[in-house]
């Protein structure tokens, strides 16, 4: 998916409406605000322009002749060049029907008229805040993947120059099998240990913050021997870190030849033949790879060329798990914004319908009763016009906390379901549990006391939930049937006088004020 490119400048707004009048009211608002607008009265003059030149967000009628609304949001989410653009759903529809279908075909955001242009101007901003931010992720994601290739690039141009020595050809290629951190020390440890004949090497880690070299892997010719996996170096006052930390690589024939500072620190482990490496990765000492043999002897030239041509080759396969790491740790930030809503931080409406589609394959196979709960603020358009939308964002949030709040199991859900609806996912649980939950809820909200002066029904915020639960019990069945039901049971609670919750099904609706 390709996102817009934004801009230093204000945005580019694309308004669509057959509607002469609010072309010209919002063209003349959003150019106060500084955005750069083009107008089109029609469908298919907007599909013309946007294949030419594509703007950074949509602002789109549904009633127009000729092409309508959902088949233009339609085809730009079909097509790859924009489906990245966000598209708010502009119209005088309010069934709930309609912006279902609206978010169904990739709307993101439903707008009704006659709407307040400061609430255009949030939603606005809103969209194109998440857009800018999903492509700040897509361009790291990018950067990273580049990184990636880069690095086995050079591994492998560093390799064909190796062809000659096929044990170390193998080695290298060793390491670099996996992208885990553990299995690259583990191998590269042990193969080293065996290609230069070793009686000991250890691969050290250096933290700067607590100033100690830490031993994350070992290898011992002989297993009866000590070893020091895990142990820390003391960094300050130490020759061998201080060598290492400056780039520099040791190289002793016999540890117990001489006796300066740096002779006797490596005799007190052994007397031997010491050959040590800094690992660098990017610009910064990661290390040191530690190579031992127990009886002294010069080292050759071609294992000096090795060590190095090994240590070289460890450092990338560092590099790389650490940077396979940071993608993945991008793709799952990527992921998580893509199915979270951005004003309140709850699921939003696409993993809703995910996520009850799971569950009902689930609930199916076990014949386990699935039940779900549709919530809506009472009089909240009233809320809005009263306390301003700012203000309506607040108590959004304020809500979504309140059911977030009355999750007590992992496989339960909440979610923004649109505008100040919202809704909850509750498995294994049967029409009675589902209501004592949704009444919860109720009093929930009623408890926060958020002044509501504006109300028909309390003085407070109040919600109305509908309650559906279901086994299915048929593959003909769909979870669409849920939400429907679920719907009808809302509708039903707040056509009896609201802040209350109605069960499908059942005649009674409970209401209890605190």
């Amino acid at each position: 998916m390709k996102f817009p490119q934004l801009s230093q400048s204000k945005a580019e707004i694309l308004l669509v409406d057959d509607q002469p009048d609010t072309l010209r009211l919002l063209s003349i608002m959003l150019n106060s605000q500084g955005y750069l607008v083009k107008r089109f009265p029609s469908g298919a003059l907007a599909l013309k322009a946007i294949s030419e030149s594509r703007p950074d967000l949509i602002l789109l009628d549904i009633r127009m002749p000729g092409i309508d609304g959902y088949e233009v949001c339609q085809r730009l989410k079909a097509d790859e060049a924009t489906s990245g653009i966000p598209v708010i759903f502009l119209s005088a529809l309010n069934d709930t029907l309609d912006k279902v279908k609206a978010f169904n075909i990739g709307g993101a955001d439903y707008v009704t008229k006659p709407f307040e242009f400061a609430e255009v101007l949030a939603r606005i901003e809103n969209q194109l805040q998440i857009c800018s931010l999903q492509k700040q992720l897509q361009q790291k994601n990018e950067t990273l993947l580049e990184e990636v290739q880069r690095r086995q690039q050079s591994e492998r141009s560093l390799l064909s120059q190796a062809q000659k020595d096929q044990a170390l050809n193998r080695v290298i290629q060793e390491i670099h099998k996996s992208m885990e951190l553990e299995t690259v020390f583990f191998t590269a440890i042990s193969e080293i240990g065996r290609l230069l004949k070793l009686d000991f090497a250890n691969i050290m880690n250096y933290s700067p913050q607590e100033k100690i070299w830490l031993s994350v892997a070992e290898y011992r010719q002989s297993q009866s021997s000590g070893g020091v996996l895990h142990n820390s170096l003391a960094d300050e006052g130490n020759p061998i870190t201080a060598k290492l930390k400056g780039g520099e690589m040791i190289c002793l024939d016999s540890a117990g030849q001489l006796t300066d500072h740096l002779h006797q620190t490596l005799a007190k482990q052994s007397t031997g033949a010491w050959l040590i490496m800094p690992l660098k990765v990017g610009h910064e000492i990661w290390g040191g790879l530690c190579l031992l043999r127990q009886q002294p002897s010069p080292w050759q030239e071609s294992e000096i060329e090795s060590a190095e041509a090994l240590a070289q080759q460890l450092a990338i396969a560092i590099q790389q798990a650490e940077l396979y790491k940071q993608l993945q740790a991008a793709n799952f930030e990527l992921g998580r914004l893509a199915t979270l809503d951005g004003l309140t931080q709850v699921p939003n409406r696409r993993h809703f319908n995910q996520y009850l589609e799971l569950q009902w394959r689930e609930a199916h196979r076990e014949q386990t009763s699935l039940s779900i709960i549709l919530c809506d603020v009472d009089h909240f358009k009233k809320y809005n016009d009263t306390y301003g939308h700012l203000a309506g964002d607040d108590c959004l949030k304020a809500v979504a906390n309140a059911l977030r709040d009355m999750i007590k199991r992992p496989d339960d859900l909440a979610a923004r379901y649109g505008g100040e609806e919202f809704a909850m996912i509750l498995p294994r649980t049967d029409l009675t549990g589902a209501a004592h939950i949704a009444e919860a809820i109720r009093q929930q909200v009623y408890a926060l006391q958020e002044p509501h002066r504006s109300s028909d029904t309390a003085d407070v915020v109040t919600l109305s939930l509908g309650v559906a639960s279901i086994v299915p019990t048929s593959t003909e069945q769909s979870f669409q049937e849920l939400i429907n039901q679920a719907d009808q049971a809302l509708y039903k609670a707040k056509e009896t006088g609201r802040n209350r919750i109605s069960l499908y099904g059942l005649a009674s609706v409970s209401r209890q004020v605190a």
